[in-house]
């Protein structure tokens, strides 16, 4: 999200009524992971994670048990996003009817914004494979947050299951209900081979289960680069508290991770 997005989210807001039950989807109970690594004591390690508007995914981070640090930003292309902190990007937000943002068309059959980037009907990868095996030439940026968190106290794959279980709805392809447009999509950014191959298993794992009705579409790619956003994008839920959109569709997130992972909720959010 840029200077502009939060008109953009207050746009989207008022779909937010006819939507709400999409964004109580992601609270979804499913398997730990079955390949992970042991909790062990060392030097703190990141996880950058995309899952829609980066307000949510940032809040609910902060409040994990073992995480010390949450930054917003982007991350999915080699350079910053030109509009990163000036005007709003391409991505259009809608509702469950198609009802289309300040910047886009949307539809039922997708949408595309000033770019063209894909929407619901396509998706674009850099390098990379969701569950059903496809790529594209070239990922837009993703919102998305880096996780700093001290693997003595949680580990990799526990992150990703308050991923896959309350932070995000993977089924949702280049949108995350009531966003719409690549930016918003699902995807994984791995720092290391250690964190691909856990990565790629639990998608596996997930998908062999059946724990979604729908096809899981979470990319996961190596990570190039992740770019903070300015200051005034950080713990935007903490700033504006009452904006509808950060009520509508992040609180139900978070009431979820907090039932879902009463053990690994912490009261006082980590700094960014």
């Amino acid at each position: 999200m840029r200077q502009t997005i939060s008109a953009l989210c207050v746009l989207s807001s008022l779909v937010a009524f006819t939507v709400v039950a999409r964004a109580d989807q992601p609270p979804h109970a499913v398997p730990a992971p079955a390949v992970d690594n042991p909790l062990t004591a060392g030097k703190a390690e990141t996880a950058t994670l995309a899952g829609g508007c980066y307000w949510g995914m940032q809040e609910l981070f902060e409040h994990v048990k073992g995480v010390k640090r949450v930054v917003a930003g982007f991350s999915g292309a080699a350079e910053a996003p030109p509009d990163a902190g000036g005007m709003a990007g391409s991505g259009s937000m809608a509702g469950a009817g198609g009802m289309a943002g300040a910047s886009g068309m949307a539809g039922a059959n997708g949408m595309a914004g000033a770019s063209g980037m894909a929407g619901a009907s396509g998706m674009a990868a850099a390098n990379g494979t969701a569950a059903n095996g496809t790529a594209g030439s070239k990922a837009a940026p993703a919102e998305a947050v880096q996780i700093t968190f001290d693997p003595g106290q949680i580990s990799y794959g526990q992150i990703l299951h308050i991923y896959f279980s309350a932070a995000h709805d993977p089924t949702q392809r280049d949108r995350q209900t009531p966003d719409v447009g690549a930016e918003y999509r699902s995807n994984i950014f791995y720092a290391d081979e250690q964190q691909q191959q856990i990565a790629e298993a639990y998608i596996a794992q997930l998908t062999k289960a059946h724990a979604y009705a729908s096809e899981i579409v979470t990319l996961v790619t190596p990570l190039q680069q992740f770019n903070r956003v300015p200051e005034a994008q950080q713990d935007y839920y903490l700033k504006h508290p009452d904006l509808p959109y950060i009520v509508q569709v992040d609180g139900p997130r978070m009431a979820a991770f907090r039932t879902l992972f009463t053990d690994m909720y912490v009261a006082k959010p980590a700094k960014h």
